[in-house]
């Protein structure tokens, strides 16, 4: 799906995070009771590479660990639904700053045998959310505390989706908005944009679809291995 609506397609709110982390948050986030002192919220910053690449928001480690990757390949999960595995994100470290770059660059294959890419998670239940998992490119702040709603733009998504299938893929994004989403789905938030650009943590891929961007892609049959052979900024 090209296009993308905060009203009817949001982004990866809360990037996988576990539903009983979610509700830790909302724990701490009320406070005390007393009216007089207010809990501060101990709410660990997502996990972003320091080196290399990395999954980091699946099922395969609880929040906020990730799985170190030797190269930029990995299997997706096989399972019945993306309700019981998934991956989301993976990231490789950048620091460099995208303030000046044009655009970003993926090229990435898909091998496998027949494989059928389900991302039925929780919110994408609904009717209008069925449409095809997909792959999305992602820029992450460094220093991003998800679920809290001051970092809603920390994450940028690629408004521009890819179907996965088997096959090697190019694709090319402008560093420039509307071509980019946040975790609302918004790609009104200049300010925001330009923080990103400013202070990378890391690019990487998003996958999902449907009502989200990036909220979690499994096999249910058949087998399927994405190896990403090129991410690079430039023109």
């Amino acid at each position: 799906m090209p296009h993308t609506s905060s009203k009817s397609v949001r982004a990866n709110h809360f990037g996988g995070i576990p539903a009983v982390t979610l509700r830790l948050v909302l724990l701490l986030l009320t406070g005390c009771d007393d009216g007089k002192t207010a809990a501060t919220p101990l709410i660990a910053p997502m996990a972003i590479p320091a080196a290399g690449w990395a999954i980091t928001q699946s099922s395969l480690v609880a929040y906020p660990g990730m799985v170190p990757l030797a190269s930029p390949s990995f299997d997706f999960p096989n399972c019945a639904s993306a309700q019981q595995c998934w991956i989301s994100y993976v990231e490789m470290a950048w620091k460099t700053q995208l303030t000046n770059s044009p655009s970003v660059t993926l090229n990435y294959t898909i091998t496998g045998s027949n494989p059928m890419f389900v991302n039925d998670t929780p919110h994408n239940k609904a009717a209008a959310c069925r449409s095809p998992a997909t792959l999305v490119l992602l820029i992450h702040q460094i220093d991003d505390h998800g679920t809290l709603p001051a970092y809603q733009s920390y994450r940028w998504f690629s408004a521009q989706r890819t179907d996965l299938a088997l096959g090697t893929i190019e694709r090319n994004i402008p560093l420039t908005l509307p071509n980019w989403i946040n975790v609302n789905g918004q790609s009104t938030d200049s300010a925001g944009f330009a923080q990103a650009l400013a202070n990378p943590g890391s690019l990487g891929i998003g996958l999902g679809g449907g009502c989200f961007a990036a909220h979690g892609v499994a096999v249910s049959q058949g087998s399927a291995t994405l190896t990403i052979n090129l991410l690079s900024v430039g023109p």
